[in-house]
């Protein structure tokens, strides 16, 4: 569906797990944020750089432009914790991971 990363105020680990799983990266509002702090209402369109995501980052900004024109920043903190989630990330997810490993052996 073309989701490369979904912004919440909590995520369950299950549910943070199968996000990275799948290539998607689980992002987190500050603390003491969420939409309703932000003024947001769900028609905004996000611009989130995540290829500038690596093992050290801990959060990003993303540059949020409401219907109006106005452009919030918002800091957000990444929830990959570990290589292996930012290697699954990186490939798109498990299965295109796993296949890229598998056709550069054969």
């Amino acid at each position: 569906l073309g989701v490369k990363a979904i912004v919440t105020e909590s995520f369950e680990a299950i549910h943070r797990s199968n996000l990275w799983q799948n290539g998607i990266v689980p992002l987190c509002f500050n603390e003491g944020e969420n939409p309703g702090t932000l003024g947001l209402l769900g028609n905004e369109t996000w611009s989130i750089p995540l290829n500038e995501i690596t093992t050290e980052t801990k959060t990003i900004t993303a540059e949020v432009t409401k219907a109006t024109g106005e452009v919030v920043k918002v800091l957000l903190i990444v929830m990959l914790e570990s290589n292996q989630e930012l290697d699954f990330f990186i490939h798109g997810g498990a299965m295109q991971k796993q296949l890229r490993e598998f056709a550069a052996v054969a």
